[in-house]
C-alpha cells in the first residue's frame, strides 16, 4: 500500500447479539472488516475494503464510528433506538459517525451530527438536519468475469432481426382505460 492513510473503523454496537442477519442488511466496510476478522486470507477478494479500513476494539482509537448496519435495516427492524444510543456514544468520544442508506428514496434521519452516505442525494438536502449527506454510487460486480468466466460472448446475427422489450405494452382495455383516466386527471392537477 502506499502513503494512503487506513482509516480506524469502531462498529459502534456489537453485532455478536445479530450474529443470523443476512450479509445484506451490513454496510459494506462492517461487512468486509467482519469477513476479514473471520478470514484473513479473504484480503486480496475485498480490495480496498480491506486496504482501506481497519476494525478496531477501542472507541479511542478510531477515527470514525461506524454504524455496522444500513439504515433501512435499522428501520424495517424498529432499531431506530440503537442508532441514537450509537449517536450519543459517538459524540461523547467526539468521533464522527457514520450510517449507510441503501433505499431508492432519501432517508429522514432524527438525529444530528452523523455523516450519511446513500445512493440517492439531493445537493439542496446534503446538510439537512445537521447532517452531512454524500450520494453514493451504486457498486456492482463485473458481470462479465462473473456470469461469463471474463469472455463476453457475442451473439451472431440472424437473418431475421430480433427486438428486446422491457417495459409496459399492453393489458385489459379497462386498465388501459382506468391509466389514461388517472394520467388526465394528474395533467389538469398539476395545470
Amino acid at each position: 500500500m502506499t502513503d494512503e492513510k487506513v482509516l480506524a473503523v469502531f462498529l459502534s454496537h456489537s453485532v455478536s447479539d445479530l450474529h443470523g442477519l443476512e450479509p445484506k442488511h451490513f454496510n459494506d466496510i462492517a461487512r468486509a472488516q467482519l469477513e476479514l476478522r473471520r478470514e484473513p486470507a479473504r484480503a486480496a477478494d475485498l480490495g480496498s475494503l480491506a486496504t482501506c479500513f481497519r476494525l478496531v476494539d477501542d472507541p479511542q482509537e478510531a477515527d470514525i464510528h461506524l454504524l455496522p448496519l444500513t439504515w433501512n435495516w435499522y428501520v424495517g427492524s424498529s432499531r431506530v433506538q440503537m442508532v441514537g444510543e450509537a449517536v450519543e456514544q459517538g459524540k461523547r468520544w467526539g468521533k464522527p459517525i457514520v450510517l449507510f442508506s441503501t433505499c431508492d428514496y432519501t432517508a429522514k434521519v432524527p438525529f444530528s451530527g452523523l455523516t450519511i452516505f446513500q445512493p440517492c442525494a439531493y445537493r439542496s438536502r446534503r446538510f439537512e438536519n445537521g447532517n452531512r449527506v454524500f450520494a453514493m454510487p451504486a457498486f456492482i460486480p463485473d458481470f462479465v468475469q462473473l456470469y461469463c468466466g471474463g469472455q463476453l460472448p457475442l451473439r451472431q446475427k440472424g437473418p431475421r432481426p430480433v427486438v428486446g422489450f422491457c417495459g409496459l405494452a399492453g393489458g385489459k382495455w379497462y386498465q388501459l382505460a382506468y391509466r389514461w383516466m388517472k394520467l388526465q386527471a394528474h395533467r389538469a392537477a398539476f395545470r
